[in-house]
């Protein structure tokens, strides 16, 4: 149901949009932000409405009405139908974004309705409408991204890493399975630094082998996950330090399993130690 569209979706925008995005804003998920703009909408109609609607033409309503009803997810009738009969449809985590194929027919619709604008008209009118239709899209999409950097040279400590045989490696602390993913997408995006295999990952759909994995490491360096260490045969461990780790990292540097290689900095800019793990 999180990940269900609702028919108001279709009516909020996203809120870096620069005409809609305080009008038709929400705190909503980002899956429920289906606004499709108004242009196209009203492209849509009018082609639906200027002349008598081909075979073709009601196909695609057709399409975009079913798109629409199985973008409702469990708040509609044919996706929970489907999910009931049809294993397969077990497998879409976020109905919501099946919204992408209403945005898809309701384009070839906006289409017609252009083709029923210009039908007839001189080159030079259509040229112009043409270019207002554009302008008029080009502005209702504009947004402004919030972009956030990231190093896109290794850290150090993957620096570090890369240059120790190869072995299985696990970074700390474990994420808290209430609050994932936490900083797993940038251990697996900051693997390409050092292409050895990790014990951490990131997906939007957590297996429940990875769950019991991050819960059996949340009180690291305990027997239990040194246990999960081992099962993993994990040879390296890096533990991104922070004040709540102190006690962690003393525990680490006197434990005989775990032998420094040496502290470094991580993408965050943070101190990392990297641990060989026996």
């Amino acid at each position: 149901m999180m990940f269900s569209a609702r028919p108001s979706s279709y009516l909020v925008a996203t809120p870096d949009n620069r005409v809609w995005g305080s009008t038709l804003q929400s705190r909503g998920r980002p899956e429920r932000r289906l606004f499709p703009g108004a242009t196209i909408a009203l492209l849509a109609i009018v082609g639906l409405l200027l002349k008598p609607p081909s075979k073709h033409v009601i196909v695609y309503l057709l399409a975009l009405v079913l798109a629409f009803e199985m973008s409702l997810g469990f708040s509609g009738h044919v996706y929970g139908w489907l999910y009931q009969h049809v294993p397969a449809y077990r497998a879409l985590r976020a109905a919501a974004r099946l919204g992408i194929y209403v945005l898809m027919f309701l384009s070839i619709l906006g289409g017609y309705g252009v083709a029923a604008i210009i039908e007839g008209r001189r080159f030079a009118l259509r040229l112009a409408l043409s270019a207002i239709i554009v302008a008029l899209m080009v502005c209702e999409y504009r947004v402004d991204l919030a972009l956030s950097p990231y190093p896109n040279s290794a850290p150090s400590v993957y620096r570090a890493l890369a240059q120790l045989p190869p072995g299985i490696v696990a970074e700390l602390p474990a994420p808290h399975l209430d609050r994932l993913p936490e900083r797993e997408a940038e251990y697996a995006y900051a693997s390409i630094f050092h292409w050895k295999p990790l014990v951490n990952g990131y997906s939007g759909t957590y297996p429940a082998s990875y769950l019991q994995r991050m819960e059996r490491l949340r009180h690291f360096p305990d027997a239990t996950s040194l246990r999960q260490l081992k099962a993993d045969d994990v040879r390296y461990v890096i533990l991104h330090t922070s004040p709540d780790w102190t006690a962690t990292l003393s525990a680490m540097l006197t434990n005989p399993r775990f032998s420094r290689v040496g502290a470094f900095h991580d993408a965050a800019g943070h101190e990392a130690h990297l641990f060989l793990f026996r």
